[in-house]
C-alpha cells in the first residue's frame, strides 16, 4: 500500500498544476479503494472508481493506464478506444502492456506482440508481462514462443531447466510431439535430476506404446530418489504390461507400505490376486481401499469374489451398498437383484427389478430373471404381463414362450393359447427340459394324467431330476393316488409349498399299506 500512496503523492502535484487545484476530498479514497478492488480481484468496482477520479484529473496518463487495464478484464474494452489511442503513445512499460493486453482483446494479435516485446525491453523482469507475451505467442507463434523461452534459459541458467520444459509443454501442447522431445531433453541436460521433464518424456513414450522407454523414465526417477507413490504406481503398471507380474507386485507392495489404504495399488493387487484365483486375497485387497465404501465399482467387483467364495449373505450386502453408492444404477441393480435370487431373498429382488425396469425398460435380461423371483412370489399373472411385453420384441425367444405358456397354466386360464406357446418353444428347442415339463404341466392342468406322467418323468431325466420338476411328479402321482411315489417325489423336492401335500401323502400310503396287510409305516 505505500507503493501506491508514493504514486498518488508524485502523480497529483503533477495534475493538480495543470489543473490548478487539489484534489476533491473523495479522491485519495477512491483511488485506495480501487486499488484494493483490483488486489480482490474485482476490476469492475475498480474501474468505476478510477473513471470517477479521472474526471477531477482527465490529464493523469497513470489513471488512463489503470483505466484501460481494467477495461479490457470486464470486457468493456470496446467502450474505451479513444482513450486506448492515447494509452498506445506513453511509451512507459506499464502502459505498453496495457495498450498490448487491449490490442489482444479487439483480435489485433501481431500488434499485441509488438507492444509486449516493447513493454519487455523496457522491463526484461516484470514476471506478469512475460507470462502475457508468452501466452499470447503460445498462440500465435509456438517458434517464437520456444525462441523466447530459450533465450530466458540461457539469461537465467540457475533454473533454465524450467523454461526448457515449458518449451517443451508448448509443442506437446500444439501435438509437435518430436520437437518436445527435444526440449525436455535439454531440461534434463540443464538438471538431469528434474522431474517434470521425466514425467513428460514417460507420458510421451507411454502414448507412443514405447512401454521399455516409458518404464526407463520412471526407474531413472527412483534411482535419483525422487520416485514417489505415484511413480511407483506407473512402474507397476507398466510391469503388468510388460507381463512381469512378480515385478509389479514389487512396486504395488511399495505403494502399501507407506499407504496401506491405496486406492490404486490395492486394485491393481486385486486383480493380480483374481488372476491367480486367489478371490479371499483380491477381496481382503479392495476391502483395504480407502475408498471402498464409497465406491460402487470396487463394492460391484468384491461382490463378486465373494460370489466366487461362496459367501452369498456377503456378495448381497457388499451389492446392497453398491446399489445404494451408484445413485441405484441399472447395471448394478441387476447384479444385485440377483444376489438376493441367489439367498431366496424373492420380495426384495422383485422390488429392485421393478425398479431397475422402470428406469431401464429395454434391459430384456432384467425382465427375465423378474419373472424368476414373480414364480417364486407365486405372481404368474405378472409373469405374463412381462413376457408379453418380451414376446412383443422376441417372437422366437423360447424361454420367453414357454415362460408365458407356464404363467397361463398356472393362472388356469388360456390353455389352448398356453399349449401353443409351449409346442412352439420345444419346436425352437426340443431339448429345452423346461418345456417338456410344461407340456406335461399342460396335460396335468387338463386331467390327462397318463400323458402329463410321460413327459414330466422325460423333462425330469432331462434336467437331471431337477427338483422343482420332482414337486410336478410329486403331484402327479398324488392324483393318481400313488401316494408312496407322490410322497417320494415330494420329499425330494423339497419345497415348502409341498408340505401339507407331503403329510398327505405319508398318511394315505400308510393307510393303503395297512389295507394290503403290510405293517404301517412309522412316518
Amino acid at each position: 500500500m505505500k507503493k501506491y500512496i508514493l504514486i498518488l503523492a508524485m502523480l497529483l502535484p503533477v495534475a493538480a498544476a495543470a489543473q490548478d487545484k487539489e484534489p476533491g476530498k473523495d479522491f485519495y479514497q477512491n483511488f485506495i479503494n480501487a486499488v484494493l478492488y483490483d488486489k480482490d480481484n474485482q476490476p469492475k468496482k475498480a474501474l468505476d472508481l478510477y473513471n470517477q477520479n479521472l474526471k477531477q484529473y482527465p490529464q493523469s496518463k497513470y489513471l488512463k493506464t489503470l483505466i484501460l487495464t481494467d477495461a479490457v478484464k470486464t470486457h468493456n474494452a470496446d467502450k474505451y478506444s479513444a482513450l486506448a489511442d492515447e494509452v498506445k503513445n506513453f511509451d512507459d512499460e506499464k502502459s505498453l502492456a496495457a495498450y498490448a493486453a487491449y490490442s489482444w482483446s479487439q483480435g489485433r494479435l501481431k500488434d499485441a506482440a509488438d507492444y509486449y516485446k516493447r513493454a519487455i525491453k523496457l522491463n526484461p523482469d516484470n514476471t506478469s508481462t512475460i507470462i502475457q507475451y508468452l501466452t499470447l505467442l503460445k498462440n500465435i507463434d509456438t517458434d517464437g514462443a520456444v525462441l523466447f523461452l530459450e533465450d530466458y534459459a540461457q539469461k537465467f541458467p540457475e533454473i533454465a531447466s524450467s523454461f526448457y520444459q515449458e518449451a517443451g509443454n508448448t509443442y506437446a501442447a500444439k501435438k509437435d510431439v518430436d520437437k518436445a522431445l527435444v526440449m525436455y531433453d535439454k531440461a534434463l541436460q540443464a538438471d538431469p535430476r528434474f522431474v517434470p521433464a521425466r514425467m513428460a518424456r514417460a507420458e510421451i513414450f507411454k502414448n507412443r506404446q514405447n512401454l521399455e522407454a516409458a518404464l526407463k523414465e520412471y526407474t531413472a526417477l527412483e534411482q535419483d530418489g525422487k520416485a514417489d507413490n505415484d511413480v511407483y504406481i506407473q512402474i507397476g503398471i507398466l510391469k503388468i504390461l510388460l507381463k512381469d507380474v512378480p515385478g509389479a507386485k514389487i512396486y504395488f507392495e511399495k505403494v502399501l507400505a507407506a499407504d496401506p489404504a491405496n486406492p490404486q495399488a490395492n486394485q491393481f493387487l486385486a486383480a493380480i490376486a483374481e488372476d491367480e484365483e486367489n478371490f479371499q486375497d483380491a477381496l481382503n485387497r479392495l476391502s483395504a481401499s480407502k475408498d471402498f465404501d464409497t465406491n460402487a465399482q470396487k463394492e460391484l467387483q468384491a461382490a463378486f469374489y465373494a460370489a466366487r467364495l461362496g459367501q452369498k449373505e456377503t456378495a448381497e450386502n457388499l451389492l446392497s451398498s453398491a446399489y445404494e453408492n451408484s445413485d441405484e444404477s441399472v447395471e448394478i441393480g441387476y447384479y444385485y437383484a440377483v444376489s438376493l435370487q441367489d439367498v431366496e431373498k424373492h420380495k426384495e429382488a422383485a422390488k429392485v427389478f421393478k425398479e431397475i425396469l422402470a428406469k431401464d425398460p429395454e434391459l430384456d435380461r432384467a425382465r427375465l430373471m423378474y419373472s424368476v423371483s414373480l414364480e417364486a412370489l407365486n405372481n404368474y399373472k405378472e409373469i405374463e404381463k412381462q413376457m408379453r411385453l418380451l414376446l412383443d420384441k422376441t417372437p422366437e425367444d423360447s424361454v420367453v414362450l414357454n415362460t408365458l405358456g407356464y404363467s397361463l397354466l398356472e393362472q388356469n386360464k388360456n390353455f389352448d393359447e398356453a399349449l401353443s406357446y409351449i409346442q412352439k418353444s420345444l419346436s425352437i428347442n426340443p431339448s429345452d427340459a423346461a418345456a417338456t415339463d410344461s407340456l406335461g404341466w399342460y396335460y396335468f392342468k387338463t386331467g390327462n394324467y397318463d400323458e402329463a406322467e410321460k413327459y414330466i418323468l422325460q423333462a425330469y431325466k432331462d434336467s437331471n431330476e431337477d427338483k422343482e420338476i420332482a414337486g410336478h411328479i410329486g403331484m402327479l402321482y398324488y392324483k393318481k393316488k400313488d401316494y408312496a411315489q407322490a410322497a417320494k417325489f415330494l420329499e425330494i423336492s423339497n419345497n415348502a409349498k409341498y408340505d401339507k401335500l407331503l403329510k398327505k401323502s405319508k398318511k394315505k400310503s400308510g393307510a393303503a399299506d395297512d389295507e394290503n396287510g403290510v405293517q404301517t409305516k412309522v412316518l
